[in-house]
């Protein structure tokens, strides 16, 4: 209650300036109204009617001038999708982060991941796999509910799992998760944070905070990388989904743990003797598996085999280094439970079946990492490749090389739906060039035969043509469905 009323008063009589009135505006408004700021809102955008009414109700003012706005008001919170770029650093002092506002008012254990590819499906499934061991948890972020509604039930839960972007992460100043999550990086977003080394500082900004008792989990690949950007502070963990090489071992300090997949009886030889005989017995009869490395000791997790086929094995490994840090054994209260779990939505889920062709929606890829990893994992079957979107600033030419020899035929849409289409003739791959997701779905059923797939993994974000991935997903699979039924 004292914490409260201190918060009540730091907030009181306060000029607060929000800027963008999405989802996470909406949830800072809500918010401050009950703290008795004085708030002024700017966007760009014509409110629509019960925006407005709402406004007026609660006597918000609307600012129509920027600069006026940025110049008078105490506090300024701007939404994520709003690069400040040099508006920052002119009105430093004044910017406040949603990630930073919630973490000052959130007082239980935060999970934050984030990643240029799986955060989405790792989010939902951690969340899943917590909800069916019976953890008081809640869920939200940049997928779900902003952080900043989430805040009203904390007192019946234990955990906050969020998804956090880099446009999150990247004015942020305190907030500081208890376990935070890398699950990979590649060029994205570049249009918004202008270089790649920018992009990586804002995923591990969060990192360079933490405590010595909180984890960060990231990708054995990028810890040079991370380092050059800073030195984590908290308890380091790596991950690759393949057996290390003897160097990455040696590579791991004594406080770090790797995490890795032991393929075909492959867990390196002579680990200490911490392995009970059950667990040795399993190396001749286990085709794959999940192994913690610490301090020269090799523990067996799980077997990836006893885990169902619905996400990459990446995000398996990334999940048992999470619930390893929580305490929670994989192999005794993970397998138990994993008939419950599902695919996420619009990430590589099996839509619909037509004269022997499986199609697949995967609207969630928005970079060329994710068609990359969804294209690796159907390599066995000829595949039709929806690409479309827009690129967010980045070079889409050096992965349409890499699509060479691995698809059958690509068919384009949207806005760049033209220069995709003309690196894939540079690549002799074969290629349609088409305006909309209808027209490149027709195309695609057509052109294919028993034995194929369809693959709608666009490798850019949707807003050329769709308000965000979902809204892109939920249309490919009406089209899809549509076309079948007539």
């Amino acid at each position: 209650m004292k914490h409260k009323k201190q918060l009540q008063k730091q907030w009181s009589g306060k000029k607060i300036g929000v800027w963008g009135y999405g989802k996470v505006g909406k949830s800072v408004i809500r918010l401050l109204l009950k703290k008795k700021a004085i708030l002024e809102l700017f966007d760009n955008r014509v409110l629509n009617k019960r925006e407005k009414i709402y406004i007026d109700k609660h006597k918000i003012s609307i600012a129509f001038h920027k600069e006026n706005f940025l110049t008078h008001n105490d506090i300024l919170i701007a939404s994520p999708g709003i690069a400040l770029k040099d508006l920052y650093q002119k009105y430093d002092p004044k910017w406040l982060a949603e990630l930073d506002l919630f973490a000052q008012l959130f007082h239980k254990k935060i999970i934050a991941i984030t990643g240029t590819v799986g955060k989405t499906s790792t989010t939902t499934l951690l969340s899943d796999i917590l909800s069916a061991l019976g953890e008081k948890i809640v869920t939200g972020g940049n997928i779900g509910i902003p952080c900043l509604r989430l805040l009203s039930r904390q007192k019946k839960i234990a955990h906050a799992i969020l998804e956090v972007s880099s446009a999150q992460l990247a004015y942020t100043r305190i907030f500081t998760p208890d376990i935070a999550v890398i699950t990979n990086l590649s060029p994205n977003h570049l249009d918004w944070h202008g270089t790649w080394k920018d992009y990586v500082y804002a995923k591990c900004a969060p990192l360079f905070r933490q405590q010595e008792h909180q984890h960060a989990i990231m990708p054995l690949s990028f810890k040079e990388w991370i380092y050059q950007c800073g030195q984590p502070t908290g308890t380091c963990s790596f991950f690759i989904d393949r057996r290390p090489e003897n160097t990455e071992i040696a590579s791991i300090g004594n406080h770090e743990t790797l995490f890795y997949i032991a393929r075909n009886k492959s867990v390196i030889q002579n680990e200490r003797a911490s392995q009970t005989i059950s667990a040795r017995k399993a190396l001749s009869t286990r085709k794959a598996l999940i192994v913690a490395y610490k301090s020269g000791v090799h523990t067996i997790l799980t077997s990836l085999d006893k885990l169902p086929d619905i996400t990459f094995d990446q995000n398996w490994v990334v999940l048992c280094a999470i619930l390893y840090h929580m305490d929670i054994d994989p192999e005794k209260k993970l397998v138990p439970i994993v008939d419950r779990l599902a695919v996420p939505e619009h990430r590589l889920e099996r839509c619909a079946v037509y004269n022997g062709v499986t199609i697949y929606n995967d609207s969630k890829s928005t970079t060329t990492l994710s068609t990359q990893a969804a294209v690796e994992q159907l390599h066995k079957y000829p595949i039709i490749l929806i690409l479309g979107g827009l690129s967010k600033g980045v070079d889409r030419s050096m992965f349409i090389s890499w699509l060479k020899d691995k698809i059958k035929l690509v068919c384009t849409f949207g806005n760049e739906s033209q220069q995709l289409a003309a690196w894939c003739q540079e690549n002799n791959i074969a290629v349609i060039a088409l305006n909309t997701v209808s027209e490149a779905i027709r195309a695609s059923i057509q052109n294919t035969v028993s034995g194929d797939c369809i693959l709608f993994s666009p490798s850019g974000s949707s807003y050329d043509q769709f308000r965000d991935y979902e809204h892109r997903g939920r249309y490919f699979k009406k089209i899809v469905y549509s076309y079948i039924n007539t």
